[in-house]
């Protein structure tokens, strides 16, 4: 029987069983593919092709799967350190973002409270100086409080806007 050379491609994990099982039995590839081309054909007795144990063949297979398991067990790895890490920073954010309100809000009532008291004392201020021009003794009767003064003022300037008449009255520079 004359030998033609001939050409086509082969999965590569198949060429590299056959490369393992040809060095197994001692012969070429291409002695083991014409044997096994001959027994397909029916052309070759069952005895011709050595037979190995189904898990040499299967050794290279599970080698690569086993590869592969481990790689993709690597990646779950990662993903699930990468999600606790994630998930970690959502819950410092989200106490970080209720401590901030929460600051926000007591810092809303501390800004109300100064400004209460800095109004307070720029209103005894007035009236002290307004008591000392006109010669009268101030007394703590006397005094109005500052919501009767804000609703008086407001009674008086009724074309000045609430925003206008707290910029004039906590500016004492502005008037003198």
């Amino acid at each position: 029987m004359a030998k033609m050379p001939i050409r086509f491609d082969i999965d590569e994990n198949l060429l590299a069983n056959l490369r393992a099982y040809a060095a197994q039995t001692g012969c070429t590839v291409t002695e083991l593919i014409e044997r096994f081309c001959q027994q397909g054909l029916e052309m070759a007795s069952q005895g011709s092709i050595p037979t190995l144990e189904a898990s040499h063949i299967g050794r290279g297979k599970n080698n690569r799967l086993a590869e592969r398991l481990e790689i993709v067990e690597t990646e779950v790895k990662s993903m699930l350190e990468r999600l606790s890490l994630l998930e970690s920073k959502v819950d410092v954010d989200i106490d970080v973002n209720d401590y901030l309100q929460n600051w926000e809000k007591s810092l809303e009532l501390r800004i109300a409270s100064l400004v209460d008291t800095f109004v307070e004392k720029h209103v005894e201020e007035i009236l002290g100086g307004a008591y000392r021009h006109s010669g009268i003794e101030p007394s703590r009767q006397t005094i109005p409080s500052a919501e009767q003064l804000d609703a008086h003022q407001t009674d008086l300037d009724d074309e000045d806007e609430p925003d206008e008449i707290l910029t004039e009255f906590l500016e004492p520079h502005a008037r003198t």
